[in-house]
């Protein structure tokens, strides 16, 4: 656990209360993902935040800590695996449909028709291979 707080200080150090904020909203975000009054992937908003957290944030902020400063082009580069990790999701998502359905998750899957949930999919990965090759 030492090490671990050794890390969080240089992190600090380096890249100051950007970080700390980043840190303290992703650390909430996966709480609120299945905890508190009104758990995001129970209401159809996990993939959102998966794709947000999983992509941008963390592209953005590892950036930040090497550079200390944040383009563009570098939030746009997060969508890639954002993209991805929400493929990920949304596969398991339509793997658990039929029994999320009966327990009231309102998720993607549950939410749409077959054919949306199959195109997104297969749209995901793509435009996370696109996103790749353009840089």
């Amino acid at each position: 656990m030492d090490w671990l707080l050794w890390w969080e200080f240089i992190l600090f150090f380096r890249g100051g209360w950007p970080i700390v904020i980043i840190g303290i909203l992703s650390i909430a975000s996966g709480i609120l993902y299945t905890g508190g009054p009104w758990p995001l992937g129970y209401l159809g908003l996990g993939d959102l935040f998966v794709l947000i957290f999983f992509g941008p944030v963390a592209v953005a902020g590892t950036f930040y800590v090497q550079t200390l400063e944040i383009t563009p082009v570098v939030i746009f580069a997060g969508l890639g695996p954002g993209l991805l990790a929400t493929a990920l999701l949304a596969v398991n998502n339509l793997r658990d449909e039929p029994t999320d359905k009966k327990v009231g998750k309102l998720t993607l899957a549950v939410r749409f028709w077959h054919h949306l949930r199959s195109s997104r999919i297969s749209g995901s990965p793509c435009v996370f291979s696109c996103d790749s090759f353009h840089f």
